[in-house]
């Protein structure tokens, strides 16, 4: 028998994890203007079709992030270059400022840095299972 502070726990765990997941898809509609920002309410009463249709788009943008990521190199030279920032003590508006001015923002594709992350958060499970 479950205890009920269990049962709690356990159904206050799964309203963080969705809220998460309703989050990341709230801001990559608003972000890609989606629908016109006309986004279908992510209920189950929604009509099946129109939410399909949506979470079909954001594959397909996960896709071409992927397909034009950056490469191994690139991977390497991002992560020297952050640790000789923090071996240097430069602060994280210094860092920001530098990434900034460099060639280490290219590889992203057609997507804003922005973009970029909410497309990697769409990907995990966390918000595929919600799907």
């Amino acid at each position: 028998m479950v205890d009920q502070k269990q049962e709690d726990h356990r159904q206050r765990y799964d309203q963080d994890v969705d809220a998460f997941a309703v989050k990341v898809i709230s801001e990559l509609a608003l972000s890609f203007n989606d629908n016109n920002g006309n986004m279908p309410k992510l209920a189950a009463s929604t009509d099946y079709d129109s939410l399909l249709k949506m979470k079909d788009e954001f594959d397909t943008y996960c896709d071409l992030l992927w397909n034009n990521g950056p490469s191994e190199e690139q991977t390497v030279a991002t992560h020297a270059f952050l640790s000789h920032g923090f071996a240097n003590k430069l602060t994280a508006a210094e860092l920001l400022e530098q990434v900034k001015d460099s060639q280490l923002m290219k590889g992203f594709g057609p997507f804003i840095l922005a973009q970029s992350g909410l497309l990697a958060k769409h990907s995990t499970d966390i918000v595929q299972l919600y799907w």
